[in-house]
């Protein structure tokens, strides 16, 4: 077999060496609220900002905020905007919102959060960054709350989002530190390729045994016709930028064997709240694993951190557990049109269904504590949400240049550039919010805009009924002392299963390695939450 290339993180790749951790077990939880209407006298595409400049006797001077574009287009596009086009875009938005960007284009990978860093201690100019964790910049003092900025220029952005999408960006005296970015998402599932199903003629799995036999059928009947005994029957993924590195694969298969899922849990014989990897049942969970990875059907090189796009590429992997965009972004585009992936919807184990949700996402767009002009910042922002044309031209560029819409009622847009040229370092409304009313013509994008079109419909209708359902079933105590803020945060990875099927109020599964450095880490900012 190939051997991919990797570089540990201090994972053994010996699945029999695996410790793990769960992450989210609890309750609360509530409709969307009802946010205040927009302000009298704007519109969509003529904000207050806008408005108050275009009443003037002479052009005002534009208000001008510096953003640090870390919005996840470094990665795919290191090599940024052509500066000409970069101008272009802003220019236009200049003119929409009386507010002129000026963008600071960050390295990829992990490089991009260390330039962030080093940025804002020594006192550069930086107004809106994306913080990987709203949490750690509140505690350091490096954002500020804006509570008061929504209010008086921010509806639109009230409006995107439901309650309990502000309750996770919302500290327990009631502070919000950022705009949220990805609600409660079941964002590893299973995936099993259904063209290789139908040729085996077997059927797509509901239980863990029949999972398991498609996995052995993968491995052993050379499903992709290469004539080799090298079919990679269940490729899994890390998440290297996380304390706890297995969080992908532990979301996608603890919620079977688990009751709590991912997370912490309430113990009813203690009434205290315990590490997930302290839960019956998962030591069964890694039993499994570790049998399927003795059988040769786990990638080897799924416990260190390697390239999925290569791996995918050799059409070799029946089954994925990780990140969902692999299978929605990147599969389509590698040139194999038999591959399909489709999610085992109703797989399912001892304790429910194996892929459930994660908690709403600790990355926020948040404003720098040191920002001199948080109020553009806001305008800048609220704009890009009041209407999709706006989002669309943060995002793609030019109406008419860069893209067309094929129907704006249904939200179908049609890319007009085959390189982009403007890559979307302005894009800082990018999120399940704006991303679930558009969808492209390109049928390469088709399953990632079909699957955020069922996220936007389904997620927020469904939460509080699942919620209560779930809250129905533990005992205990959450409303006293530090434990009831954790619980709290805890409620939003046990939130209802958004994919497809029933939906469920069961936690997400997670597995890790468990180095002791990073639990410490884990702790810690778990303690900055509980007081």
């Amino acid at each position: 077999m190939k051997s991919f290339k990797t570089r540990t993180t201090g994972i053994a790749s010996s699945a029999l060496a695996l410790l793990v951790v769960t992450a989210g077990c609890a309750g609360g939880g509530s409709d969307a609220g009802k946010p205040p209407a927009a302000a009298s006298g704007a519109s969509a595409n003529n904000p207050p900002a806008a408005a108050a400049g275009a009443s003037a006797n002479k052009p005002q001077e534009a208000a001008k905020i510096t953003i640090y574009a870390n919005n996840g287009r470094q990665d795919s596009f290191p090599q940024g905007s052509q500066p000409e086009r970069l101008a272009e875009v802003v220019g236009a938005i200049k003119d929409k919102t009386g507010v002129e960007a000026k963008v600071i284009f960050p390295p990829k990978g992990a490089q991009s959060d260390e330039k962030l860093n080093v940025l804002l201690s020594s006192g550069e100019d930086i107004d809106l960054f994306l913080a990987p964790n709203w949490t750690d910049f509140a505690s350091r003092g490096a954002i500020q709350p804006i509570n008061e900025l929504l209010d008086k220029y921010g509806q639109h952005i009230k409006q995107a989002w439901s309650k309990d999408a502000w309750e996770g960006v919302t500290d327990k005296n009631g502070k919000i530190w950022g705009i949220p970015r990805t609600p409660s998402l079941a964002v590893s599932p299973v995936w099993v390729r259904a063209d290789w199903l139908k040729k085996l003629n077997l059927s797509m799995p509901k239980t863990i045994d029949e999972y398991e036999a498609v996995l052995k059928a993968f491995k052993e009947k050379d499903p992709d016709g290469n004539g080799k005994d090298d079919t990679i029957a269940l490729a899994l993924e890390l998440d290297p930028s996380k304390d706890v590195a297995m969080d992908r694969v532990r979301r996608a298969f603890a919620g079977a064997f688990t009751e709590p899922g991912s997370g912490d849990w309430l113990d009813p014989g203690d009434n205290k709240l315990k590490w997930p990897e302290q839960a019956p049942g998962y030591k069964d969970m890694i039993a499994k694993l570790a049998d399927w990875y003795a059988k040769g059907y786990i990638l080897k090189e799924s416990f260190t951190n390697y390239d999925p796009t290569e791996v995918l590429k050799t059409n070799r992997v029946g089954s994925w557990g990780g990140w969902y965009s692999r299978m929605t972004i990147i599969a389509p585009k590698l040139g194999i049109p038999e591959m399909d992936y489709q999610v085992a919807s109703e797989l399912s184990g001892p304790k429910g269904k194996v892929q459930t949700l994660a908690a709403f996402s600790p990355q926020v767009y948040t404003i720098s504590k040191k920002s001199k002009n948080p109020e553009a910042v806001i305008k800048f922002l609220d704009w890009i949400y009041a209407d999709t044309s706006n989002f669309m031209t943060a995002d793609l560029g030019i109406e008419g240049k860069d893209w067309k819409w094929a129907d704006k009622n249904t939200g179908s847009y049609e890319v007009l550039v085959k390189d982009k040229t403007y890559i979307g370092e302005l894009s800082f409304g990018l999120g399940v919010a704006n991303e679930s009313k558009i969808r492209t013509t390109s049928p390469l994008d088709q399953k990632h805009s079909e699957l955020f079109a069922k996220i936007g419909h389904r997620l927020f209708q469904q939460q509080k009924a699942d919620r209560q359902q779930h809250c129905l079933r533990q005992k205990g105590d959450r409303s006293k002392g530090a434990d009831a803020w954790r619980f709290k945060q805890a409620a939003q990875r046990r939130t209802v299963q958004i994919y497809y099927g029933r939906p469920t109020a069961r936690g997400v599964g997670q597995i890790y390695r468990g180095v002791e450095a990073g639990r410490a880490r884990q702790a810690e900012r778990r303690h900055d939450r509980a007081v």
